[in-house]
């Protein structure tokens, strides 16, 4: 197992791993549900690479399975909860612009009611 903290790393230790040249085998990858890029060698056709999003499963035909985890850094998971916080800021601010700017019907004390308006206008 080898963990990175981009995508662009893992494709390097794949590409240190992997015996030859690959291209991306679009029938394989209709049939996972997600990229799989085979070995373009003749000798080579089941070393494969799985392209699973937060990870790349290296696949030898020998037998061997290198797992290369993308795990974020420190700096990525602090601007993530930073996001996560601005979002619910942002959330709570919209709220409140919202009922702020929500009509709402003034009576004055000394004027006659509006309910007594339409009372009057009823009978």
């Amino acid at each position: 197992m080898i963990k990175v903290t981009s995508k662009e790393q893992a494709w390097e230790e794949a590409n240190k791993l992997f015996p030859t040249d690959y291209a991306k085998d679009e029938q394989s990858s209709k049939n996972a549900g997600y990229p799989v890029y085979r070995s373009t060698a003749a000798d080579h056709y089941y070393d494969y690479i799985c392209d699973l999003g937060s990870r790349l499963e290296v696949n030898l035909s020998t037998g061997e399975t290198v797992n290369i985890w993308i795990e974020d850094s420190q700096e990525v998971k602090d601007l993530r909860a930073e996001v996560e916080s601005l979002k619910k800021q942002l959330c709570s601010l919209k709220t409140a612009l919202e009922d702020e700017l929500e009509w709402k019907a003034y009576e004055s004390v000394h004027n006659v009611r509006q309910a007594d308006y339409v009372r009057l206008a009823k009978s």
